[in-house]
């Protein structure tokens, strides 16, 4: 099932008892969680476990699905996982479900760090049981499209009764580099201010968050240092190769800016450098990195990130880690 038949249903009948959630987006996969929890649960009576993969027992949510729910609501199972589950199991979890009027299961996979064929693997194992099932189904999320992220972006300004106009919903995503949960999360920051959000607001209040989150590891590659046990903590457990790869082409695009315009005025102003004031430290920083290579090195390293950004995306069957790895080490050689 695609994305927009699970928004269809969500406005009307959602006659499913199981659901699969995977792909790309481990925020639209979290997201729709909730969502699809929200909908099954419209009385706010039932009864919801969340379970990560490191602490699922088949004995204990077999139970939990199996019993009777408490003051008469539902029993919602949701399975966070990271790694294979046992088919068997799945299948009698998801049996239940189908049998049961009360008992729903949620299965989304968060395959951060995985390779592709693994991945693959997992994914092709719990397609195979879910489609065996009536009333089970599976949605695989996708980075979604400008418009499709600003409009949950939106629909989270109206629930918070945030005044703030479409565009401006849409400058705060490309604000945060088109990283989703980062732009959802500036909105609830934004809604403390209690005024109409403007362009001048955000630039004001709301830092680029994709790009300070992960400084650390871009400054670390760029002065030559080990890398790879950060590199590995960021890949279990927020993002794909192929993000990273697009927010450090970002973080070398900002000291390219900043390279030329400390060339030009002999100081340096993020405000009128990237159009949002730093803070302080981060600015310094920024800005000592900026003059630490010539231009032309910082423009070299930014090519060869753009070239195995396409190269990942292209192959699907690149390891895509070790491709990363391997393009760090040349970039350090580079320098």
């Amino acid at each position: 099932m695609y994305k927009a038949d699970l928004d269809r249903h969500l406005r009307g009948d959602l006659p499913f008892k199981s659901f699969l959630f995977y792909g790309q987006s481990h925020f639209l996969i979290d997201y729709y969680e909730k969502q699809v929890v929200t909908k099954i649960d419209e009385r706010n009576e039932s009864d919801v476990k969340n379970v990560f993969f490191e602490d699922y027992a088949f004995a204990e949510c077999q139970n939990y699905l199996s019993q009777p729910s408490l003051f008469g609501g539902k029993n919602i199972l949701v399975i966070k996982l990271s790694a294979k589950i046992d088919a068997k199991e799945l299948k009698s979890l998801l049996d239940i479900c189908d049998k049961h009027a009360n008992a729903y299961l949620i299965v989304s996979l968060y395959a951060t760090g995985m390779d592709y064929q693994k991945e693959k693997r997992i994914v092709d194992g719990l397609n195979k049981e879910f489609s065996k099932q009536k009333k089970a189904t599976t949605v695989r999320f996708f980075k979604p499209f400008l418009k499709e992220a600003t409009d949950i972006l939106a629909q989270r300004a109206q629930e918070l009764d945030l005044p703030i106009a479409y565009n401006v919903v849409k400058y705060l995503y490309e604000n945060q580099h088109e990283h989703l949960e980062f732009a959802y999360n500036e909105l609830d920051k934004l809604a403390l201010l209690q005024t109409e959000i403007t362009y001048a607001l955000i630039d004001e209040h709301s830092s680029n968050l994709a790009l300070d989150e992960y400084e650390e590891i871009f400054i670390q590659l760029l002065e030559k240092k080990p890398f790879l046990d950060e590199l590995k903590k960021l890949l279990e457990h927020t993002l794909k190769e192929a993000e990273l790869i697009r927010l450090f082409s970002d973080f070398i695009l900002n000291l390219i800016l900043f390279n030329i315009y400390i060339k030009d005025n002999g100081y340096y102003d993020s405000k009128a450098i990237l159009g949002v004031k730093l803070p302080k430290n981060i600015e310094e920083k920024r800005a000592k990195l900026a003059i630490r290579y010539k231009l032309p090195t910082y423009i070299a390293v930014l090519h060869t990130l753009q070239e195995t950004e396409h190269q990942i995306k292209g192959n699907i069957k690149t390891d895509t880690h070790a491709f990363l790895c391997s393009c760090f080490a040349r970039i350090q050689k580079q320098l």
